[in-house]
């Protein structure tokens, strides 16, 4: 699994993209300068479940047995799910995230966070994503007045929503795409940011920032890296049983449900 960054610097020329594997967060600040909107996906980006059946590197070593128990779901199923599987205890991808965003807004840059994961759900409670980073020591709310809004004039029949900077698409699947989402907001609050620096962990994503942003003069300086991830690894039979619990969770959550 990478992540993936993308820069876009404002230039009267044609943009382009240029791939840069980074081994540390602590390696993107020399990316940022004043003035750049800088823009973090949430989760296996800055954040991972507790439990060690949904890290990543177990996620993608027990491939067989997660696509057994997922792959009958309907997308809306799907994108429940993975809020689903945030929604508990959670730990930092690395320690020193909090130190390096607060360092990163001193140097004059702006954070925001956008993920793709669902603002309510049925087993949790409004501003849940606020509250699960700020017990970590990340709070994105401090640069911008706005304080929460449903972005109703996004094209698509799911509505994005900003609490507390956080931006969240409400589903991978079945909501409207991250680019979508950061330009309504960008527009909205009226950020005029000299470079973005888009991190994320999903190349479907990425692409649809290119797509969103392709109207604009943008350099792409920087495009996908990837991560090291220390795992602890699991067996077989536990990642089959946290699996199953996690399906039967989500399908008793949903069921007569507004979602």
């Amino acid at each position: 699994m990478r992540y993936y960054i993308l820069i876009f610097c404002l230039s009267l020329s044609m943009g382009f993209s240029q791939i840069i594997p980074v081994n540390s967060a602590a390696e993107v600040e020399k990316y940022v300068t004043e003035g750049t909107l800088v823009v973090f996906d949430i989760d296996y980006v800055l954040v991972r479940p507790v439990d060690k059946a949904f890290h990543m590197g177990n996620i993608i070593k027990h491939r067989s047995v997660v696509k057994s128990y997922h792959s009958h779901l309907s997308p809306m199923a799907k994108d429940m799910g993975a809020s689903f599987l945030v929604s508990g205890e959670l730990e930092l991808m690395e320690s020193e995230l909090p130190t390096l965003i607060e360092r990163l807004e001193k140097g004059g840059a702006t954070s925001v966070a956008l993920t793709a994961v669902k603002s309510d759900t049925p087993w949790s409670q409004k501003g849940w994503r606020y509250e699960q980073l700020k017990k970590l020591g990340i709070d994105f709310s401090k640069p911008f007045e706005l304080k929460s809004k449903v972005f109703e004039e996004v094209d698509h029949e799911v509505k994005p929503v900003f609490d507390r900077g956080i931006l969240m698409s409400n589903g991978q699947r079945t909501g409207p795409n991250k680019g979508l989402v950061l330009k309504a907001f960008i527009e909205e609050v009226g950020l005029e940011p000299k470079r973005i620096v888009f991190i994320d962990d999903n190349k479907d994503n990425l692409i649809a920032m290119e797509q969103a942003f392709s109207d604009f003069e943008l350099y792409c300086l920087f495009d996908l890296y990837p991560y090291k991830r220390q795992v602890e690894e699991i067996s077989t039979e536990e990642m089959e049983l946290k699996w199953k619990q996690l399906i039967v969770d989500v399908e008793r959550g949903l069921e007569g449900s507004q979602f």
